[in-house]
């Protein structure tokens, strides 16, 4: 049941990639999926912000699909906090799930350095990627501030959530107007669960 809706999309619309960056990849149940559809000594990128969890994902992404070269890096997506500084992260009742918390608040469980699809793009010297996003609120940020990143994405992966970005609530159909208007096209949707394709 975990990630069902995602897993069952990955596994029907992916298509084949030399690259995978998989944002928010918790225990790396979706990236070991997905990564079937990565080539023969093709790439996994993943991030995830609870550093619990880091080891974990790696070893499910290994695991399961050995023919690639996979790296799990700490690291928050978050478009609110400036890149090089830290974000937190409230205790919550799931270990694989977390969210933002405001600064300086009391149920803090982990901090983690604030990242952005660019800095993995650029870091990786990265063309051409497939991307999965569980950002959980973070999309907007993603496709408002990080627009020529996704320029190089062929393929999204994405779960859209209402949010509040910037001073403003963005809803999930917003969203998906944001990315349409980058140039995808919708594949396949679930609920709130997408798959976009570049033309």
């Amino acid at each position: 049941l975990y990630e069902g809706a995602e897993i069952r999309m990955a596994k029907r619309h992916l298509r084949d990639t030399a690259c995978l960056i998989d944002l928010g990849c918790s225990i790396g149940v979706l990236a070991a999926f997905a990564g079937e559809r990565v080539v023969a000594r093709g790439q996994i990128f993943g991030v995830e912000a609870n550093p619990g969890l880091i080891e974990l994902a790696r070893a499910n992404i290994a695991r399961n699909v050995p023919h690639v070269e996979a790296q799990v890096v700490h690291g928050a997506i978050d478009y609110s906090h400036e890149p090089g500084s830290t974000a937190q992260f409230l205790k919550t009742f799931d270990h694989t799930a977390s969210a933002l918390a405001a600064d300086g608040g009391s149920d803090v469980a982990f901090t983690a350095p604030v990242v952005r699809l660019s800095d993995i793009v650029s870091t990786a010297n990265i063309d051409r990627f497939t991307l999965l996003a569980d950002i959980e609120g973070a999309e907007a940020g993603l496709l408002i501030d990080d627009a020529p990143s996704l320029s190089r994405c062929d393929q999204v992966l994405i779960e859209l959530h209402e949010t509040r970005y910037s001073g403003r609530v963005y809803t999930a159909d917003e969203l998906l107007d944001l990315a349409l208007a980058l140039g995808f096209v919708v594949e396949a949707s679930y609920g709130n669960v997408y798959v976009l394709n570049r033309p």
